[in-house]
């Protein structure tokens, strides 16, 4: 049986009082099962820290005029692996994660901009009207 198992059998016996000492010694293996399991995903989440900075610095290679943006992705990095090294959920490890590849994601796309030259519009060509359709008036 597992240690939870136990505890709930013997919190649901109708008189508990000589297995109550068996308690701890379960609590603490469930204590050590959930450090194990907070441990691994601190460790997967440094992997994917890792990997989120290899790509941002490996797209900035060569720029220069990045450096400003990838100082401020470092800062920001740090400062996620900071909160997840505090983090004593699962959860909010497994939402770092999220938060940290849609950081990532977001600087990447802010970085291809800046390095993408802007092609000039041509005076002469007239604007594109974006107009709003409902569906209703189109199809009734």
């Amino acid at each position: 049986m597992t240690a939870a198992c136990v505890i709930s059998d013997i919190l649901r016996m109708e008189k508990p009082y000589r297995r109550i000492v068996v308690i701890p010694t379960h609590t603490q293996k469930i204590d050590a099962v959930y450090k194990r399991i907070n441990d691994e995903r601190r460790a997967r989440v440094q992997d994917i820290l890792l990997q989120v900075r290899r790509n941002i610095h490996t797209l900035a290679y060569g720029h220069h005029e990045l450096i400003d943006v990838i100082r401020k992705a470092d800062d920001e990095l740090e400062h996620r692996r900071q909160v997840v090294m505090e983090a004593v959920s699962p959860t909010l490890m497994d939402a770092a994660i999220t938060q940290i590849l849609t950081y990532k994601d977001g600087v990447c796309k802010r970085m291809e901009q800046m390095l993408t030259p802007v092609a000039p519009v041509a005076p002469d060509q007239p604007k594109q009207r974006i107009s709003t359709l409902r569906r209703y008036d189109v199809l009734p």
